[in-house]
């Protein structure tokens, strides 16, 4: 199982041109080393005055200087990022996103569509042909090298975990609507579940649960 975290831009805070969510596609069996490894990061490089201020890197703190970032310097702070972003490859973790040009998107007939609706359509069928590959190779490796009464699994799931979007009923519907159009509950007679047969459910997350939070506020935010 695979688990889709995502996040957007926040472009309401700040004077930019581009909406965009990102999705990185965490393994399962992954996330505890990968959570230690930012916690070890986090005790190497913030000093020890921090540790209770400390709740996660989240970039506009890094790019801020604020809260357990405060006082320390803006190249110690982007070198902070930049061995997060690292982890990207060494993990070979896949970046999935969607950008809406939020300039262009005004100028057309549809200006009124959300552009975080949009953004995360993208990322949620962008997440479905990654998993559709990631099935088709498997199903090749297993027709070239199978063995007789070999049995074998092609069942990968991915969970995406969003901002819960509370101080915003409107769009917290929005996706949610936009996701049950896209991954309908399996009903007889047909039990098609639609476009995105590889997903569970909705999820949510807090600010404070995951230790990819910065890895994707970069991603959102980057030029």
């Amino acid at each position: 199982m695979y688990l889709a975290y995502s996040d957007d831009s926040k472009t309401k805070h700040n004077n930019v041109e581009w909406q965009v969510m990102s999705t990185v596609m965490v393994k399962d069996e992954t996330f505890r080393g990968f959570e230690l490894h930012m916690g070890l990061i986090a005790a190497e490089l913030l000093p020890p005055e921090k540790y209770e201020q400390f709740a996660e890197f989240h970039a506009s703190d890094l790019y801020n200087g604020t809260k357990a970032f405060e006082g320390i310097e803006w190249a110690q702070r982007m070198s902070i990022l930049e061995i997060l972003l690292t982890l990207l490859e060494k993990e070979k973790i896949p970046v999935i996103y969607g950008a809406v040009d939020l300039s262009r998107l005004n100028k057309t007939i549809y200006a009124s569509a959300n552009p975080i609706e949009m953004t995360f359509r993208m990322c949620a069928l962008g997440v479905q042909d990654w998993m559709s590959k990631q099935l088709q190779e498997k199903f090749s490796q297993y027709r070239d090298h199978k063995t007789p009464d070999e049995q074998v699994r092609f069942d990968d799931v991915a969970v995406f975990i969003l901002d819960d979007f509370e101080g915003n009923k409107p769009l917290k519907s929005s996706l949610q609507q936009a996701f049950r159009q896209m991954r309908k509950p399996m009903r007889p007679p047909s039990f098609q579940s639609g476009s995105m047969a590889t997903r569970k459910p909705w999820m949510k997350r807090g600010s404070r649960s995951l230790c990819a939070t910065t890895i994707l506020d970069w991603l959102a935010s980057a030029p």
